[in-house]
C-alpha cells in the first residue's frame, strides 16, 4: 500500500498464494492454541493474573483486543465502518475474564476473524485499473487550506489515529499521532499492582507492545 493507492496490482500468482495460506493457516493456528490453552504452566501464569476492569480500561484510553477482553465490544471497524468493512461480516471477538489468558484468547479469536474477512476481501476485488502512486511525478502531500482532521483506524493494537491542523500553509501547523501501543501500555502500573515481578513477562506480552509506536 502507498498513499493514494498501491505499488503494484493484484496478479493470478499472489491471489493463489493468499488461497493457499487461508487453507493452511487455520488447522495451525488450532495446533499452537491448544499447544498453549492445554499447558498447566502456561494457564497458571495467566488465569486470573492481570485483571483490567473495563472502567479503568475506559479511563486510560485502552483499546484493541485489550479493551474487548474486558467485555467492551468496541472495534472502530463497526463503530464507523471505513474501505469497505460495511460490506464485510465478521464478529467482534470479547471475552469477560478480564484477565491475561482473557487477552490472549480474544488474540486469537481475532485471527480466526481475520480468516474470514481476508476470505471475503478476495471475493469482492474489483475490476479494472488500480491508482500506482509511481505514475505521479512526485509523492509530496500538501495541505489545503485551514482546518482540522482526524482519521482513525482499527490497528492490531487498537485504535490508531492522526490528527491534522493546517494553517493555510503547505505543511500542516499541528501533527499528533494516537498510538494505541502508548496509551496501552499505561495502564501496566494497574495489571501489575498485588502481582509478581515474574508476571510482569506474561503481563507486557498480553499487551502486545511496539515500543516504536510507544516512542512515535
Amino acid at each position: 500500500m502507498s498513499i493514494g493507492g498501491v505499488y503494484q496490482d493484484f496478479n493470478d500468482k499472489i491471489i493463489a498464494k493468499i488461497e493457499a495460506f487461508l487453507e493452511q493457516f487455520p488447522a495451525k493456528l488450532e495446533d499452537i492454541y491448544r499447544a498453549f490453552i492445554n499447558n498447566d504452566i502456561f494457564i497458571s501464569r495467566t488465569k486470573g493474573i492481570g485483571i483490567l476492569e473495563p472502567e479503568v480500561a475506559i479511563d486510560y484510553g485502552v483499546t484493541g483486543p485489550m479493551l474487548r477482553a474486558s467485555g467492551i465490544p468496541y472495534d472502530i471497524r463497526k463503530e464507523e465502518p471505513y474501505l469497505v468493512y460495511d460490506k464485510i461480516n465478521f464478529d467482534i471477538p470479547i471475552s469477560h475474564k478480564k484477565d491475561n489468558l482473557a487477552r490472549f484468547i480474544v488474540r486469537f479469536e481475532e485471527m480466526r476473524q481475520s480468516v474470514k474477512i481476508v476470505k471475503q476481501a478476495m471475493k469482492q476485488i474489483p475490476d479494472g485499473p488500480y491508482f500506482n502512486p509511481k505514475a505521479k511525478k512526485s509523492l509530496m502531500i500538501r495541505l489545503r487550506g485551514e482546518g482540522e482532521y482526524f482519521a482513525r483506524t482499527e490497528s492490531p493494537k487498537g485504535e490508531f489515529g492522526v490528527y491534522l491542523v493546517g494553517d493555510g500553509g503547505v505543511k500542516p501547523y499541528r501533527l499528533h499521532v494516537r498510538s494505541p501501543s502508548f496509551k496501552n501500555l499505561s495502564v501496566l502500573p494497574v495489571l501489575a499492582k498485588d502481582t509478581m515481578v515474574a508476571d510482569l513477562v506474561a503481563i507486557s506480552g498480553t499487551i502486545d507492545l511496539v515500543f516504536g509506536e510507544v516512542d512515535r
